[in-house]
């Protein structure tokens, strides 16, 4: 696995030099502009899970995949080195997203690192990641595109529902159930055992993801 790692840092690298600046530049001005923490972690977060599906797709673009299932490895370990690397890259640019804001933002700087934060990055990470990994690993270039215009499609019914049956709710109070529920369960059980629970949640979300992914990836054709 860490030499199929490699291979895709390797592979990426001018990628990387050029994609990583632009991003870090953009997550620095969006800590400045948005008062939301939350807010932005959603945003910071999507931005830090779409870029390693960029490189998925990339490979894809270019027949990479095709040529490193010719070698003596198994598409099993294909796509869990791919998982390895996009939560990796994923991570690391949310975390930087968290720290920008911690400079840049006008207020809540202390709030910034607390066990809520970091239950709504696994959050926006997990369901990025773990659904958009499977169709790009299946479907490439192709599966990416599905699944972002797909989130279009959604957030728009779902910004048209909102406006067709209430004028005073706005499309982020359809969550606040959902973020209620949490909260309580935070309280109730506390930090430490709070993001125990969380982290196991999502980490069976996310090995299913894997699996599910393997499955498709196995049946590929190039």
């Amino acid at each position: 696995m860490l030499t199929l790692i490699r291979k895709d840092l390797l592979l990426h690298k001018a990628a990387f030099y050029g994609y990583m600046p632009v991003l870090v530049i953009y997550l620095a001005y969006l800590a400045g502009e948005v008062s939301s923490l939350n807010v932005f972690i959603t945003f910071s977060c999507i931005m830090a899970a779409i870029l390693p599906m960029v490189l998925i797709a990339r490979e894809d673009k270019f027949g990479a995949e095709a040529f490193v299932c010719s070698l003596p490895v198994t598409r099993r370990q294909v796509v869990h080195a791919k998982y390895v690397m996009c939560w990796s890259t994923a991570l690391v640019l949310a975390v930087i997203g968290l720290i920008l804001y911690s400079i840049f933002a006008a207020d809540g700087r202390l709030a910034t690192w607390s066990v809520s934060t970091a239950s709504r990055v696994l959050l926006t990470l997990s369901l990025g990641l773990g659904v958009a990994l499977p169709l790009s690993l299946r479907f490439g270039w192709i599966g990416l595109i599905v699944f972002l215009v797909g989130c279009q499609v959604l957030g728009i019914v779902a910004i048209l529902l909102v406006r067709t049956f209430t004028t005073n709710l706005r499309l982020g109070d359809i969550f606040n159930p959902i973020w209620g529920m949490i909260e309580r369960m935070h309280t109730q059980l506390g930090g430490p055992l709070f993001f125990a629970v969380v982290f196991v949640m999502f980490a069976i979300f996310n090995l299913a993801s894997c699996r599910f992914a393997v499955a498709l990836f196995e049946r590929r054709d190039f």
